[in-house]
This record gives C-alpha cells, sequence and structure tokens, in this order.
C-alpha cells in the first residue's frame, strides 16, 4: 500500500538514542506513513532494537546493509520506499509529534511541489533553539510554493544544507536519479543542493517540525573534522552536475556562497595542519576571487 510519506532513517551504532527517534516518529498524529530504517552494519544493539520495534509496528521495515556511510543507506532506503514523499530523518534525532500531520495539510491544500521547507529546534544541554541558516524567515520568498529559477540569487542561503528540515517527492528525485554521494561525511549537501536547482516548486512551512539533537552521542557532526576534505568531493560533484543540466550560471553566485560557508565550517572543525590550510585557501577562493 501506497503511503503518502516515507521516513528513512539510517542507522549506524544508534541504540542509545534510536528507541527516542522512533517513538516519536509512531506517535505521529498522521499515521498514512511508512519508516524505513536502515542498517548499516551496526556493532552494537541496534539492529535487535530495530527489530523490535518492527514487532510492535508494521509500519516499520528494517533493511541491512554492510556497514559504508549514511549516503548509501539513504540511497538504499529511498529505493525501498513507497510513499509520495520521503523524508529523511537522522536516529539521533526526533520529530515533532503533529510533522507528519502538517505537511500533509500542506500537500492537500497548495499545489504540487517538489520540496517543501520547513524549520527546525536545535538542542543543547536540552535547550530548544533557532538557528537562522536553517530556515532564514528574512530571505525566504513571500510567495508559497515559490519557482527557484525566480529567487536563483539567493537559493542556497534560504535553507541549510542538510536533508532533515525537508521533505522530497520521490518521483522528483528518482526521475532525475538525485543521489547521496558515498562520503562519510557532508553526503547530503550534494542532494540537497541539487534538489534545489532542479525543482520546479518549492513550499515552505514557518515551523520548526524537527528537533536536531546537538547533545546526542555519535552524531556524524561530532566526527566530522576527520573527514572534512569530504567538502571536495561535494564541489566537484555540484559543479558537473549544475554545468551538465545547463544550471552553473543561473546558480553561480549563491553556490559560490554556499560553499564558501561549508568549507569556513569544515576548516573550523578540521583538526589537521595541512587540511585547515586547503580548507581556508579553497574559502578565501570561493569568497573572494569568484573563478567563473
Amino acid at each position: 500500500m501506497k503511503q503518502l510519506i516515507s521516513l528513512i532513517i539510517p542507522v549506524y551504532n544508534g541504540a542509545s538514542c534510536l528507541s527516542n527517534c522512533l517513538k516519536s516518529l509512531v506517535q505521529q498524529t498522521f499515521r498514512e506513513i511508512e519508516i524505513v530504517c536502515v542498517n548499516d552494519g551496526s556493532t552494537d544493539q541496534s539492529h535487535a532494537l530495530l527489530k523490535d520495534w518492527a514487532l510492535k509496528d508494521k509500519r516499520i521495515k528494517v533493511l541491512n546493509k554492510p556497514h559504508s556511510n549514511a549516503g548509501d543507506a539513504r540511497n538504499i532506503g529511498a529505493l525501498s520506499a513507497c510513499g509520495e514523499y520521503v523524508w529523511f530523518v537522522d536516529c539521533d534525532d526526533t520529530v515533532d509529534i503533529d510533522a507528519c500531520r502538517k505537511l500533509e495539510r500542506y500537500i492537500k491544500n497548495n499545489p504540487p511541489v517538489d520540496i517543501i521547507l520547513f524549520d527546525a529546534y536545535r538542542i543543547n544541554d536540552g535547550k530548544r533553539t533557532q538557528n537562522t541558516g536553517d530556515f532564514n524567515k528574512k530571505l525566504m520568498p513571500v510567495e508559497n510554493p515559490f519557482s527557484p529559477k525566480n529567487h536563483n540569487e539567493k537559493l542556497y542561503q534560504i535553507t541549510n544544507p542538510p536533508a532533515w528540515n525537508k521533505l522530497f517527492k520521490l518521483d522528483f528525485i528518482k526521475s532525475y536519479g538525485i543521489k547521496f554521494q558515498s562520503i562519510s561525511s557532508s553526503n547530503d549537501v550534494f542532494f540537497t543542493r541539487t534538489a534545489l536547482a532542479k525543482a520546479s516548486l518549492i513550499g515552505t512551512i514557518n515551523e520548526p517540525l524537527y528537533l536536531y539533537c546537538n547533545d546526542s552521542y555519535g552524531a556524524i557532526s561530532r566526527s566530522r573534522g576527520e573527514n572534512s576534505m569530504n567538502i571536495r568531493t561535494v564541489e566537484k560533484g555540484l559543479r558537473h552536475c549544475l554545468t551538465e543540466h545547463g544550471l552553473w550560471d543561473l546558480y553561480k553566485k549563491t553556490m559560490m556562497q554556499s560553499l564558501a560557508s561549508n568549507y569556513r565550517h569544515e576548516f573550523r572543525h578540521s583538526k589537521k595542519l595541512s587540511y585547515k590550510i586547503l580548507l581556508f585557501s579553497s574559502y578565501l577562493r570561493l569568497k573572494y576571487l569568484r573563478p567563473v
């Protein structure tokens, strides 16, 4: 049976936080969802927990794969999804109990869209805060939904690179072959930036539907300093993809600004001096030189 929304969760050694995530999903007030959990070769009790949860709720589907990265896991989850839309959720985060209901209402009451953007809470030491970069209200277009081509100079400053505060139409990402890169961190940057550029219409919900937990053990972001050079793979992929589809010139300005921010972020988290030098030089190149 086709559901409206498929929630896709990559899981790698997330036993300490997995139940909180799944609890927030199974308790959604909108019930017509499926929950696709992709066990990425976990070595802790994650697989056992997933099996227990699947026995309790038939909407939960568990897939297993050898360990690689969250990007591969998300791609496998998308291939298996039956929903009209897909939402990529991290296993150490949670979602608002009415999130899927609010998404369903938007889909029902508005023209068809390829992507829906929404706000999020950041959880730090148990306190909820909101980050302007996640959902930039000052830059958000007045029209809703909006065409990204009409806002090409600031498209990537409207929302952040991660996929967790965005809903994607499954047929849309499949028709364009949009996939997550197979890298250990930043694998969603290519996916979201490509999808935003290729979308016909993008909807927005000015409410925090996602709870991003900075306190979680094992979050990818905590080890990103070791993999900070992955952003170079992201840049190469985006340049090639947008150029190939004739979109580079249209989105070059916003892309340069976005990538410069990515390099600056990786520079701050990198632990190796050699990496820091390369990352900072790339930041300067994009921030000030603005190559064609």
